[in-house]
């Protein structure tokens, strides 16, 4: 294909069949390693926007720490594994990638959208064949790859392929230490039954969203989004009213959790009530705030202590992390254990699941109900959860609902729940102790990935959230008073370095950085590290291994004969493979006469780039006679193959031939 708009063919009888011989690349261009394949993608840097377009997504290590240290608890910029990125980029011939720097702006996040790519180093745009509702892959010959771009729906939403379920697994560090796993969602009624996804109406009864049951098999039941889980006793959903109008399966995210030995790593968190029957310690109420005094990492509850200084009660740690790979976000997470199970570490404060399912009795016990919660940041209004604020925001609300027995910020809480688990332990590799901070014996990576559809990204934050001092900010929400002078939406806040002076309550909201495609999906890459490196004189030396003869030996008959015109029955004919664009071939009996010789003198460059040369041959055929036309005689003969300034080859070859059919003639 050379990139051209071709018409559409219908009708079999218009598909031309063509055969092909599969050849080496390394002999040439005087010596080629290519270091793609079709199908590599490069390492792409998210600028502007989010969505992955049903694509896979996987951050870099760099990334993941950089979101890790950051004090805004995010990348702006992630960039993210080859191939693993939010826009299906890919290599489609490995030796016309060229050494560039790339962009691609979104003009648009609406179906009738299309987007651009350009070339940085020379200049040159291509606009989509297509807008962003119709699928195509595009061919993109001046830099040999080629772009599928499109919009996909989200999950719980109609036309969502798989219901947006891509994939999903769990990793451990060491293999042979598989010390977690989760109660397995099982469909009959009993409190087992904790994912709802069906079209049941009858008890236990189902949640409209997943009427295929998608979501009751991720990581063989043992994770779902909240917004399919189950809100009767034994469920980790919170029964309140209205919870089910608020849940959106369309806010659940491609998400990392990783649980890991790395204090630095863990996440501050909210520990929640999870008795149904307000018999546990204060009579707290399901998913409210546990009524029991804060702990630091060792599990203490020393308040105030260095990692135990927000607030006196309801807090605690998890051994782990959560981050949305569409945004670069690192998230809120939240446990819940119910602590009027004491015997399965339920009062505590400290995530430290059983294995048991059920007590002596059959009464469901689930590990001691440690439930795990993993919060979304799907709004900016002050009753949206933002990402990780150390489970401030959460805190709060939930407290002032105990308080004053408000189910609306309860529900504000809970709306921006995605994806849960009821975790269990394997007892036979580990068994977490009542009182005593748990530590897990190897680090774990839960991948959790959905398709997301394009949209804008704006990453706002609030006066009333944590700021940076000496940052500038943007105003997107305002107008804004800070250090008694007033900001209006577009304006730019510099904070200064010794406080963070807003008015007292302000309301509004600031980002940073600024945007650099209006919100909408921008993405940079770069091919340096996909391009072939050509002109080698190692690859031209290890070429000369790959020279081969077929078919050897050669039994009075091959595949190539009757492939030239001439007819089998007069065509006598071998092939000398992988051979460069330049080099002399000699043939020899085995007492050293020459009988035959080839000059090969070939273009060197067979791509269509360049300066247009096509060679698409990097073979020589041999019809088996010698200088004079003569058919040699059945035997041994030796090729010996010399590339000049390179090296020699010496391949022995047996052929018995066929005597002449007369008839023929």
């Amino acid at each position: 294909m050379d990139g051209q708009k071709r018409p559409y063919l219908q009708g079999r009888n218009n598909v031309k069949l063509y055969s092909a011989i599969p050849h080496s690349t390394t002999p040439e261009m005087g010596g080629t390693y290519l270091n793609s394949s079709y199908g590599d993608g490069p390492m792409v840097q998210r600028i502007d926007g989010q969505g992955n377009g049903g694509q896979v997504l996987e951050i870099t290590d760099a990334t993941e720490l950089e979101i890790l240290n950051s004090p805004s608890a995010r990348s702006y910029y992630p960039i993210y594994e080859r191939g693993r990125g939010p826009i299906d980029v890919k290599v489609y011939d490995p030796l016309l990638v060229t050494n560039g720097e790339y962009e691609i702006r979104f003009k648009g996040v609406s179906p009738d959208s299309i987007w651009m790519m350009k070339d940085l180093i020379s200049g040159i745009e291509i606009n989509s064949d297509r807008p962003l509702g119709i699928t195509n892959e595009q061919l993109l010959p001046e830099w040999g790859l080629s772009a599928n771009i499109h919009a996909v729906q989200d999950p719980g939403t109609p036309g969502a392929i798989n219901n947006g379920f891509l994939e999903a697994n769990i990793i451990f560090a060491d293999n042979s230490n598989q010390w977690l796993t989760g109660l397995a969602d099982i469909d009959a009624n009993s409190p087992q039954n904790w994912i709802r996804s069906g079209n049941s109406a009858t008890a236990p009864v189902d949640i409209a969203g997943d009427e295929g049951q998608v979501y009751e098999g991720v990581i063989n039941g043992t994770w779902a989004p909240f917004k399919m889980t189950s809100a009767d006793p034994g469920g980790p959903k919170w029964n309140g009213p209205g919870i089910e109008t608020v849940t959106k399966l369309s806010s659940i995210a491609s998400v990392d959790l990783v649980i890991t030995k790395d204090k630095s790593k863990w996440s501050r968190v909210a520990v929640v009530e999870t008795d149904d029957l307000g018999i546990g310690i204060g009579n707290a109420l399901k998913c409210d705030l546990r009524k029991s005094p804060s702990v630091d990492k060792n599990g203490v509850a020393n308040f105030p202590s260095t990692d135990n200084d927000d607030f006196p009660t309801g807090m605690g740690w998890f051994p782990g992390y959560a981050i949305n790979l569409e945004t670069g976000e690192r998230l809120n997470i939240a446990f819940g254990e119910n602590s009027a199970l004491s015997d399965e570490n339920g009062a505590d404060m400290i995530w430290n699941p059983t294995s048991r399912i059920a007590d002596i009795s059959n009464n469901a016990v689930f590990g001691g109900m440690h439930y795990l919660y993993i919060m979304g940041h799907n709004g900016d209004a002050a009753t949206d959860a933002p990402w990780y604020d150390r489970g401030k925001f959460m805190h709060r609300f939930l407290d002032s609902a105990a308080t004053t027995n408000i189910s609306s910020l309860r529900r504000n809480v809970w709306k921006d729940a995605m994806w849960v688990t009821i975790p269990l332990t394997v007892a036979s590799k580990v068994q977490p102790k009542a009182n005593e901070m748990f530590i897990p014996p190897v680090d774990v990576t839960v991948r959790l990935r959905v398709a997301k559809g394009y949209k804008t990204y704006i990453a706002k934050t609030t006066p009333k959230q944590d700021l940076l001092p000496n940052t500038t900010y943007t105003v997107v929400d305002g107008p804004i008073t800070y250090n008694a002078v007033i900001y209006n939406i577009g304006d730019q806040v510099i904070t200064d370095g010794t406080n963070l002076n807003f008015t007292a309550g302000a309301i509004g909201a600031l980002v940073t950085p600024p945007t650099q495609n209006s919100y909408f999906p921008f993405y940079k890459f770069k091919t340096e590290d996909l391009v072939a490196v050509t002109n080698s004189g190692i690859a031209a030396g290890d070429a000369l291994n790959e020279i081969n003869v077929v078919p050897n030996p050669y039994y009075a008959i091959s595949g190539y004969e009757g492939t030239t015109g001439i007819t089998g029955q007069v065509d006598n004919r071998i092939r000398i493979t992988n051979l460069p664009s330049q080099c002399k071939i000699s043939i020899f009996t085995t007492n050293g006469t020459l009988i035959r010789q080839f000059a090969r003198d070939e273009a060197p460059d067979n791509t269509k780039a360049g300066l247009g040369l096509i060679n698409s041959n990097t073979s020589q055929d041999w019809d088996l006679k010698n200088e004079k036309g003569i058919m040699v005689a059945s035997g041994i003969y030796l090729i010996h193959v010399e590339v000049p300034g390179v090296g020699e080859k010496v391949i022995k070859w047996f052929g018995v031939l066929r005597p002449i059919d007369l008839d023929t003639f």
